[in-house]
Protein backbone atom coordinates (compact mmCIF):
# COMPACT_ATOMS: atom_id res chain seq x y z
CA UNK A 1 0.00 0.00 0.00
CA UNK A 2 1.23 3.37 -0.64
CA UNK A 3 1.12 6.17 1.51
CA UNK A 4 -0.88 9.14 0.70
CA UNK A 5 0.79 12.45 1.09
CA UNK A 6 0.68 14.42 3.97
CA UNK A 7 -1.07 17.23 2.94
CA UNK A 8 -4.05 15.05 2.08
CA UNK A 9 -5.39 14.51 5.37
CA UNK A 10 -3.10 17.03 7.59
CA UNK A 11 -5.74 20.72 7.82
CA UNK A 12 -3.90 23.60 7.33
CA UNK A 13 -4.32 26.14 10.55
CA UNK A 14 -6.37 28.56 9.35
CA UNK A 15 -7.41 30.92 12.25
CA UNK A 16 -10.30 33.24 11.66
CA UNK A 17 -10.02 37.09 12.52
CA UNK A 18 -12.02 39.61 12.07
CA UNK A 19 -14.25 38.36 9.28
CA UNK A 20 -11.38 36.87 7.21
CA UNK A 21 -9.03 33.74 7.70
CA UNK A 22 -5.28 33.55 8.05
CA UNK A 23 -3.29 30.57 7.07
CA UNK A 24 -0.21 29.80 8.99
CA UNK A 25 2.32 27.41 7.32
CA UNK A 26 3.14 24.37 9.47
CA UNK A 27 6.13 24.63 10.65
CA UNK A 28 9.66 23.43 9.55
CA UNK A 29 12.05 21.52 11.45
CA UNK A 30 14.80 24.66 10.68
CA UNK A 31 11.70 26.75 12.56
CA UNK A 32 11.18 24.40 15.40
CA UNK A 33 15.09 24.19 16.00
CA UNK A 34 15.62 28.10 16.27
CA UNK A 35 12.22 28.53 18.30
CA UNK A 36 13.63 25.42 20.79
CA UNK A 37 14.76 28.11 23.39
CA UNK A 38 11.26 29.82 23.57
CA UNK A 39 9.72 26.49 23.89
CA UNK A 40 12.41 25.40 26.50
CA UNK A 41 11.04 29.07 28.62
CA UNK A 42 13.49 31.69 27.30
CA UNK A 43 13.38 34.25 24.37
CA UNK A 44 16.10 33.39 21.82
CA UNK A 45 18.90 36.14 22.41
CA UNK A 46 18.32 39.08 20.13
CA UNK A 47 15.06 38.04 18.94
CA UNK A 48 12.22 40.94 18.53
CA UNK A 49 8.87 39.96 18.99
CA UNK A 50 8.41 40.52 15.06
CA UNK A 51 11.12 37.93 14.55
CA UNK A 52 9.21 35.74 16.51
CA UNK A 53 6.01 36.37 15.21
CA UNK A 54 7.53 36.28 11.59
CA UNK A 55 8.63 32.86 12.40
CA UNK A 56 5.63 30.84 13.96
CA UNK A 57 3.34 32.98 11.71
CA UNK A 58 4.98 32.84 7.97
CA UNK A 59 3.20 35.63 6.02
CA UNK A 60 0.44 35.10 7.79
CA UNK A 61 2.47 37.70 10.13
CA UNK A 62 2.88 40.22 7.28
CA UNK A 63 -0.76 39.17 6.01
CA UNK A 64 -2.12 40.34 9.59
CA UNK A 65 0.07 43.36 10.22
CA UNK A 66 -1.20 44.74 6.85
CA UNK A 67 -4.24 44.44 7.73
CA UNK A 68 -4.13 46.03 11.25
CA UNK A 69 -5.12 42.92 13.25
CA UNK A 70 -4.84 43.92 17.04
CA UNK A 71 -1.49 42.84 18.70
CA UNK A 72 -3.67 40.30 21.17
CA UNK A 73 -4.70 38.49 17.94
CA UNK A 74 -1.39 38.32 16.61
CA UNK A 75 -0.09 37.10 20.08
CA UNK A 76 -3.10 34.32 20.10
CA UNK A 77 -2.17 33.18 16.96
CA UNK A 78 1.16 32.72 17.69
CA UNK A 79 0.38 30.77 20.60
CA UNK A 80 -2.13 28.59 18.63
CA UNK A 81 0.99 27.94 15.98
CA UNK A 82 3.53 27.10 18.74
CA UNK A 83 0.89 24.64 20.43
CA UNK A 84 0.11 22.76 17.22
CA UNK A 85 3.80 22.42 16.51
CA UNK A 86 4.46 20.87 20.18
CA UNK A 87 1.27 19.16 21.02
CA UNK A 88 -1.00 18.71 17.87
CA UNK A 89 -4.43 20.52 16.87
CA UNK A 90 -6.49 19.80 20.11
CA UNK A 91 -3.52 21.51 21.94
CA UNK A 92 -3.57 24.27 19.36
CA UNK A 93 -7.99 24.68 19.38
CA UNK A 94 -7.61 25.07 22.88
CA UNK A 95 -5.34 27.69 23.10
CA UNK A 96 -7.51 29.58 20.18
CA UNK A 97 -10.73 29.47 22.24
CA UNK A 98 -9.04 30.20 25.91
CA UNK A 99 -6.31 32.35 24.80
CA UNK A 100 -4.02 29.97 26.94
CA UNK A 101 -5.90 31.48 30.48
CA UNK A 102 -4.89 28.74 32.64
CA UNK A 103 -8.29 28.58 34.82
CA UNK A 104 -10.18 28.75 31.16
CA UNK A 105 -8.03 25.82 30.14
CA UNK A 106 -8.61 23.94 33.51
CA UNK A 107 -12.45 24.52 32.67
CA UNK A 108 -12.41 23.05 29.04
CA UNK A 109 -10.34 19.89 30.14
CA UNK A 110 -13.03 19.93 33.35
CA UNK A 111 -15.76 19.86 30.71
CA UNK A 112 -14.38 17.07 28.65
CA UNK A 113 -13.66 15.17 31.12
CA UNK A 114 -17.57 15.46 32.74
CA UNK A 115 -18.45 14.60 29.43
CA UNK A 116 -16.58 11.75 28.96
CA UNK A 117 -17.71 10.27 32.29
CA UNK A 118 -21.39 11.08 32.11
CA UNK A 119 -21.27 8.83 28.46
CA UNK A 120 -19.33 6.16 30.61
CA UNK A 121 -21.65 5.99 33.15
CA UNK A 122 -24.77 6.14 30.47
CA UNK A 123 -23.93 2.89 28.64
CA UNK A 124 -21.93 1.21 31.39
CA UNK A 125 -25.15 -1.42 31.77
CA UNK A 126 -25.83 -1.01 27.89
CA UNK A 127 -24.32 -4.38 27.26
CA UNK A 128 -25.45 -6.49 29.70
CA UNK A 129 -27.89 -9.70 28.64
CA UNK A 130 -30.94 -10.69 30.97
Amino acid sequence: MAFADYTEFIDPLELPIRGKTYRIPAMSLETGLRLKPFLSGEVPAGMTDAELAQLTLGDAYDEMTADSVPVDAINRSMLVALAEYQSGRAAAELIWKTGGDPKAIQAEVRKVTNRAQRRSKSSAGAGTTK
